[in-house]
């Protein structure tokens, strides 16, 4: 055979071989533009009320010293409701997981060799210097509503934009994404790390974002990492 008819032959092979890839990619930006008309849920900082019998006359100095003490104590309690749509697109990414892992991986390497030990260190160095970090892409929806949830927090966050989208991230951050999910088992994104300890994403982790919000240990976590 002419060496012509070879090198066409590696190109179609080369060919099918890059078209699973392409098509995960194009569901992926599909899923993310759907996901992106999702409503984010309004989040609030919720404050004890008074009780009618107080608001209706004046408080001695003691009482408005006690109602003062126990509304510090009870202030910057985060509520949120679930956003249904989210919920359930994480859900059902999670089948993808290992596909997502792989193409992290893949992406990380495209990109060129490099030391995995020096960027997880950097990482380390991120989460232990900072109370709170988000890791994020800007696009994302559930980024969004995670940046949301610790902005109506009140608490001190560092934000780490890593590009507009997965598929959207250049050389170093696509490494970063790599070893977030060596080190955690989760490359997907937002990646929140409490205290230097990794917390997971919006609904998904050790235990997710939301599920600290709906248990009330947020306003907790964030106090005992010195991020309130």
């Amino acid at each position: 055979r002419s060496p012509i008819f070879h090198s066409k032959t590696r190109h179609d092979h080369n060919q099918r071989e890059a078209l699973p890839l392409l098509e995960i990619l194009l569901s992926h930006i599909l899923f993310a533009m759907a996901l992106s008309t999702a409503t984010v849920p309004q989040m609030a900082i919720s404050r004890p009320s008074l009780p009618s019998q107080l608001r209706s006359a004046p408080a001695a100095p003691s009482a408005r010293r006690a109602m003062a003490s126990t509304s510090r104590r009870n202030a910057l309690k985060v509520s949120a409701e679930e956003n249904p749509i989210l919920s359930i697109g994480s859900k059902l990414t999670g089948p993808l997981k290992p596909l997502m892992k792989a193409e992290a991986k893949w992406q990380a390497e495209l990109a060129g060799a490099y030391d995995s030990s020096e960027v997880q260190a950097q990482i380390k160095a991120e989460i232990t210097e900072n109370p709170v970090v988000l890791y994020s892409y800007a696009l994302s929806p559930f980024c969004m509503e995670a940046k949301k949830a610790l902005d109506d927090s009140g608490c001190k966050y560092k934000l780490v934009n890593l590009g507009l989208e997965f598929f959207l991230m250049g050389a170093e951050p696509s490494r970063k994404r790599q070893e977030i999910g060596e080190m955690t088992g989760q490359t997907s994104m937002p990646h929140v790390f409490i205290g230097g300890e990794s917390i997971g994403g919006m609904y998904s982790g050790t235990p997710g974002l939301q599920a600290l919000v709906d248990s009330g240990e947020l306003t907790q976590r964030l106090k005992d990492a010195g991020a309130l």
